[in-house]
């Protein structure tokens, strides 16, 4: 190998993370780390990438698409080339969803506070900032890029569960777009406001196909010497919903518990864990500890482990399963089918499933 070529080789090395090889969880092991790894999984938005990446530049993008088909994992490797080896002081990836803790609304509030002594019309004035605005995203917009990096990356993933914050956001945008790339991350586009939408690249990413999932998950059940047939990749598909990430991790606590993985231990698994999970929320609920449910639910949905729908199924066979009085059986099992009509309309699943659980909680205690 010439010299220009161990450069380049080099230089790759600055800026992907070899530790990640290291990982026990083959989510994290087996995740890819160059652009050039997603070609046969996604040519035409790879071509798409790649042309930002040659051209040096990217305007501000949106990644839509279904849960688990990769758009974060895309946004990464797109940085990951642009941003070469000052990726790590450069990118930032936020999440909309995640809760704002009491020291944040705090400062937010206390930064909102004009002055008395301050000379003008707004001395002693008191503007209502928004935490998520003030505190996670104008620190890192407002700051200049560090090194030789072109500009700084931003993703802020499930952007539709901000509300009225997207219109503060809108003009971070276009005030600090010089300096910064914003890359937004949905599944739902008509949780984004138009002026949002209009400012940027959409690019549509789509599950994979199941021929492509099944060649994936099988090459690496080949890395760690674990045989696995058609069936049961279908079957794992299937019951993945074709999320990539939730596919590697019921295989590997499949493989794990039962050191063979079939059709038979993926289902026993996979029940297993919803089961254990919804049946810890509705004794929660039944017991009124509300503070532990939100905590327990938002857990849930960081670890991704349930969807709202899963959740809802999962719910009305543990009332069915459990002996409780029929009128109050025949409450619940209202009360989740009421939700499921409802979440149609609905932008945010985790308030979806509070207000549920809330009034099984109200209705436990007054029968």
């Amino acid at each position: 190998m010439d010299e220009k070529s161990d450069s380049k080789v080099d230089s790759q090395k600055m800026y992907v993370p070899g530790d990640l090889m290291s990982s026990p969880l083959w989510r994290i092991k087996y995740r890819p780390l160059m652009l050039d790894s997603i070609k046969i999984y996604y040519p035409k938005i790879y071509s798409q990438l790649k042309g930002y990446s040659k051209a040096g530049n990217i305007p501000h993008l949106i990644f839509v698409g279904p849960e688990g088909g990769g758009k974060t994992l895309l946004a990464e490797l797109l940085s990951r080339e642009l941003l070469k080896s000052e990726f790590s002081i450069n990118y930032k990836l936020l999440f909309a969803d995640d809760p704002i803790g009491k020291t944040e609304r705090n400062e937010s509030n206390k930064q909102g506070r004009i002055s008395t002594r301050r000379i003008g019309s707004g001395a002693g004035s008191v503007r209502r900032y928004r935490p998520f605005i003030q505190m996670r995203v104008r620190p890192f917009l407002s700051n200049r890029k560090f090194g030789d990096a072109p500009f700084k990356i931003l993703t802020i993933k499930n952007f539709h569960r901000l509300d009225v914050e997207q219109q503060a956001f809108r003009r971070l945008m276009e005030k600090y777009s010089s300096n910064c790339r914003i890359i937004i991350v949905t599944n739902k586009i008509s949780g984004i406001i138009d002026p949002i939408i209009s400012r940027c690249q959409l690019i549509m990413v789509p599950y994979l196909p199941s021929h492509l999932f099944n060649k994936l998950i099988k090459s690496i059940c080949e890395k760690e010497k674990i045989e696995i047939k058609l069936d049961t990749l279908n079957y794992l598909n299937k019951i993945t919903h074709f999320n990539i990430g939730k596919a590697l991790d019921l295989l590997q606590l499949t493989y794990l518990t039962f050191k063979s993985i079939n059709i038979n231990n993926l289902s026993k698994m996979k029940s297993q864990l919803s089961n254990t999970l919804v049946k810890d929320l509705f004794i929660q609920t039944s017991k009124g500890k509300f503070p532990l449910i939100r905590r327990t639910l938002r857990e849930i949905f960081k670890q991704k482990s349930l969807s709202k729908a899963e959740i809802l199924v999962e719910l009305s066979r543990v009332v069915i399963q459990l002996p409780l009085e029929r009128k109050l059986r025949v409450l619940y099992l209202d009360l989740i089918a009421r939700t499921d009509f409802e979440s149609i309309e609905s932008n945010d699943d985790e308030i979806q499933l509070n207000k549920l659980l809330s009034q099984m909680m109200l209705v436990g205690q007054e029968i």
